[in-house]
């Protein structure tokens, strides 16, 4: 009876069996009683079956590197970034010892002079460094079996690189090696404690930060905001990725479309996996809210530019030619052209020429597009239009319909039969919800809340985020201008006390459009 009921336990996928042990008494209430032991009885097919192999990552410092020196014509290899280092380094002094005047990067296609020895030991070093992230990348794509990269764009290591110097508390030193750099930056991170305790907290001991954080891992993840630290490159762009989730994305998200099987239902836009997804749904979302008027939006930076068009009178932009002035540098390069007698806008395949890009756009739809336009429906009569603006007229003027507060136009989506319609949908977040019903329910102009209201405002052309305040009805804005690699070459403070506050229709037919 006891080899039967043996048996037939071994035969079941699992059986969970309880074994009493005499080794140790459990006292509870004063009263011995003998612990129990949960065991799981399987046989080793079933096992192997069911264990699945788990996909276990490599460490960065385990990562196996292939180094190779790309200084001219040498073609030495190198598995140490150590010897690695002290071999390129030795190719920049010797350059120097042997008396050349000009000191001229040499490594790869890389062509950049530069004036002194140690900006171009800075240089080199970086070449080295970039080398060693693309090489990591590289394993990367052969152990994940990533997609292929289509991008062309080789990244060049630009000749007036940050200097490197160390903010943390008062140590203030400087490095000419981005690596040495790291390396110093990592002593400060494992002095904190690896965990901390009920209570207490690692604080951010970096110049202006006053971030607190709760272990050394995210300390030293935090880190990489301050130093620009990035783990891994792509091989064939180039592009360096702060960690290795985002280099998988970087692949992941240039798979053909036939491949993208994961579909956003407000913008049509496809993915290759759920995750990217999730990450774009959050872009629908509207987090932020005006104190002014009742617009919402997404992003930080749409709120920056609806304060700057429409609550501010600023207009910092001014036209050399003209006394005309403008809210952005956008505008203002859009200005410019109607002082330029050419018509710069040039068709490739005719002689049309025309003065914006929009009117180019417009002639290769009618010309080039062999019959193809957008047409903007409408979807209550689905009378269609070749302009939004039409199609804008007529939904105010026969149907009724405005725009939500705070808004100055109506959002079209793009189905899927490529025809645009009326997005009547709008996603708010909770805490928005909840200040758009608490401002209903408060006066304006009582709320002591609204004098005191704190934005985040990004000013300049390439996303760099700025601090505005508005305090008492002054708002202190930042403007930078920025090159085409995105360092800032000239940033204005102004302050300004006019606040212009605009009327916006309040009533929406029916739908929450």
């Amino acid at each position: 009876m006891g080899e039967a009921l043996t048996n037939k336990r071994k035969s079941r996928l699992a059986v969970f069996e309880h074994l009493p042990t005499d080794s140790k008494k459990v006292k509870r209430d004063g009263n011995s009683a003998p612990s129990t032991e949960c065991r799981m009885i399987i046989n080793e097919e079933e096992l192997q079956t069911l264990i699945k192999p788990r996909n276990r990552g490599v460490r960065l410092v385990e990562e196996p590197l292939q180094l190779l020196c790309k200084w001219t014509d040498c073609t030495d290899s190198f598995t140490d970034y150590s010897s690695y280092m002290k071999h390129v380094n030795n190719h920049v002094l010797y350059l120097e010892a042997s008396g050349s005047k000009v000191l001229k990067c040499l490594w790869g296609k890389c062509d950049i002079t530069i004036d002194n020895i140690m900006g171009l030991l800075k240089h080199v070093s970086f070449h080295a460094y970039h080398n060693k992230l693309k090489s990591i990348g590289e394993n990367m794509v052969g152990r994940l079996k990533l997609p292929k990269c289509y991008k062309s764009e080789e990244f060049t290591v630009p000749g007036d690189l940050p200097d490197f110097n160390c903010d943390w508390g008062t140590c203030d030193k400087y490095f000419v090696s981005i690596n040495d750099f790291q390396f110093h930056i990592k002593l400060h991170v494992n002095a904190n404690p690896k965990y901390c305790k009920k209570g207490e907290s690692i604080d951010c001991q970096w110049r202006d930060c006053k971030l607190k954080l709760s272990s050394q891992y995210k300390l030293s993840d935090h880190m990489r905001s301050h130093t620009k630290e990035r783990v891994v490159a792509c091989p064939t762009c180039g592009t360096m990725f702060a960690t290795k989730t985002k280099f998988c994305d970087h692949r992941k998200r240039q798979l053909p479309l036939e491949l993208q099987s994961y579909q956003c239902s407000q913008c049509s836009k496809l993915f290759s996996t759920e995750r990217l997804l999730r990450d774009h749904m959050r872009a629908h979302i509207n987090h932020y809210k005006c104190n002014f008027c009742d617009m919402t939006c997404p992003k930080p930076s749409n709120l920056a530019k609806h304060i700057r068009f429409r609550h501010m009178n600023e207009r910092p932009f001014k036209c050399n030619l003209c006394k005309h002035s403008c809210v952005s540098k956008d505008h203002l390069e859009q200005h410019l052209t109607t002082h330029c007698g050419e018509k710069l806008m040039a068709c490739d395949e005719c002689d049309f020429r025309c003065r914006s890009l929009y009117g180019l756009e417009r002639h290769y739809q009618k010309e080039h597009g062999n019959g193809w336009t957008h047409f903007y429906e409408c979807h209550c009569c689905l009378k269609r239009f070749s302009r939004g603006n039409q199609l804008t007229k007529h939904l105010i003027s026969v149907h009724d319909y405005h725009w939500p507060s705070g808004h100055s136009r109506f959002r079209y989506k793009e189905d899927t039969d490529g025809i645009l319609r009326l997005q009547t949908v709008r996603y708010e977040s909770l805490e928005v919800t909840q200040e758009m019903i608490e401002s209903n329910n408060q006066n304006s102009t009582t709320d002591p809340k609204r004098a005191s209201k704190h934005y985040v405002l990004m000013t300049s052309e390439t996303g760099e985020e700025k601090v505005v305040c508005s305090t008492d009805n002054n708002v202190v804005i930042t403007i930078a201008d920025v090159d085409a690699k995105g360092h800032v070459v000239k940033s204005e403070t102004m302050e300004s006390n006019e606040m212009c506050v605009k009327n916006d229709v309040r009533l929406v037919k029916k739908e929450t459009v």
